[in-house]
């Protein structure tokens, strides 16, 4: 046999084996949501070898804004193509003959002209006395145990999906649809109990919000400046947003049948010891003339604690669904660091500067939307709301209104839009504080007043 056969019948070998993999998709693969709803009548007996399960998607959009403030590169109605991001995901899963399932999943995403990063990746264990745990970078369980509006919306999900890419936020505004403090995406470790009388309770230990995969151990810096698990929400830069230690998600769930009602209550709190880190090397240029601390120095931002308490409701083809959050002051700088990172000296370069600003509040919100489904379509309306204190006195708000309709052509093949009418609201006072901060880090942006506008993307997403 010569070594060109040989090659070959060792390639043809090796694709086999791959596609068999990939199409041993066992029913009792452990799943790679949280909680999995396990019944003594589901478990089989006997033991499953480890099986390989492939998914994953990806959409193109095309978008169009018209609103009122058009700085910061995102202007008036001119179509905009993109892609937002694709996915894969690996999952690889078994079952002892005790009843245990065992599984691996590690996600990519990506977005053109980037490198593909590992976005998830952790080990899970299910039992039906015991329930799910999971191991290694993954979300939190206040990413999966809540149903409220945002879960219901489709098309590119709202301000949870591509919509703030286009619409220039209020400065000072509570941008986010998560509680402050949330996790992330961050290295934890996730229990989520078994289903008794139709409760569960779950809980997420992550040690630092900020640490994923195997980055420095070093909890007196920000492990990252790429959001993970520090979303800005009432910062304008994520290099300067504090991170959390040893942050806790508490989370109860109810859920029950009665006749043609499906019903859902939740109630998530989150805890964490918050800290921001002055570093003067990063936090000044070398002109300045102030008088500084140590290189770098730890401070203690305000208690952090937030809470959220959700319910849904289904009836046929019908699914309501709605949440409130109160984040308290969650994350807020003290009135010690705003002293240290006051405006004094002009070349300064840190966060805000308000010397009252630990007065104000990280921000409530509710939210409330509703799902139709016909056929192939589904039609989803959701309303959402933040307000917080900027300071002692002043206030900044958003308002939002997106409605969605998605269209199952194929299996796998979604064709969908959207509308999102937008509105945020500031104060004087949280603008230039933040123009003055874009100013010292030599940023072009510009400070956004209040504005108000409509967002509309049309797109498709292929999955498999």
């Amino acid at each position: 046999m010569t070594k060109i056969n040989m090659n070959r019948r060792m390639m043809s070998s090796t694709l086999a084996l791959l596609a068999g993999l990939s199409s041993a998709v066992a029913s009792t693969v452990a799943n790679p949501t949280l909680a999995p709803v396990v019944e003594t009548s589901d478990i089989k007996t006997g033991t499953e070898a480890p099986s390989l399960k492939i998914s994953g998607y990806t959409s193109v959009i095309a978008a169009a804004v018209n609103q009122q403030e058009k700085q910061n590169g995102k202007g008036g109605p001119l179509a905009s193509f993109s892609v937002p991001v694709s996915d894969l995901k690996f999952t690889i899963g078994g079952k002892t003959t005790t009843g245990y399932g065992y599984g691996y999943v590690i996600n990519f995403k990506s977005l053109p002209g980037y490198s593909p990063n590992i976005n998830r990746n952790y080990i899970q264990f299910t039992h039906n006395d015991l329930g799910a745990i999971q191991f290694g970078a993954v979300k939190g369980i206040d990413d999966s145990m809540a149903k409220h509006a945002y879960t219901l919306i489709g098309g590119s999900a709202g301000l949870d999906g591509s919509a703030p890419g286009y619409f220039n936020f209020s400065e000072g505004v509570y941008d986010g649809v998560h509680m402050i403090g949330t996790p992330d995406i961050a290295t934890k470790i996730n229990w989520v109990s078994p289903s008794v009388s139709g409760f569960k309770v779950g809980i997420s230990y992550t040690p630092n919000t900020s640490h994923v995969g195997n980055l420095g151990r070093d909890n007196s810096v920000n492990q990252s400046e790429d959001s993970i698990g520090n979303t800005t929400a009432i910062y304008p830069d994520k290099k300067v947003s504090p991170y959390g230690l040893n942050n806790m998600v508490y989370g109860i769930v109810y859920e029950k049948t009665w006749g043609e009602c499906l019903v859902g209550l939740s109630a998530l709190a989150i805890k964490e010891n918050s800290r921001f880190v002055f570093n003067k090397d990063v936090a000044y240029d070398k002109t300045a003339t102030k008088t500084l601390p140590a290189t770098k120095k730890i401070y203690k931002t305000q208690r952090s604690t937030a809470y959220q308490l959700s319910g849904s409701l289904q009836v046929r083809a019908w699914e309501f669904a709605g949440s409130w959050m109160d984040n308290g002051k969650a994350r807020l700088m003290t009135s010690g660091i705003l002293e240290l990172l006051d405006t004094e000296d002009s070349k300064y370069r840190g966060s805000y500067t308000s010397r009252d600003a630990y007065l104000g509040t990280s921000g409530i919100s509710w939210n409330a939307g509703t799902r139709y489904t016909f056929g192939a379509y589904q039609a989803a309306v959701g309303y959402f709301q933040t307000d917080r204190k900027t300071d002692a006195i002043r206030s900044a708000s958003l308002k939002t209104i997106t409605t969605t309709l998605d269209f199952k052509a194929a299996e796998g093949l979604t064709f969908f839009g959207e509308v999102d009418y937008i509105r945020t609201k500031t104060n004087d006072r949280a603008i230039s504080e933040a123009q003055a901060y874009y100013d010292a880090e030599k940023n072009a942006k510009v400070a956004v007043k209040n504005n108000s506008g409509t967002v509309v993307i049309i797109g498709t997403k292929v999955s498999f």
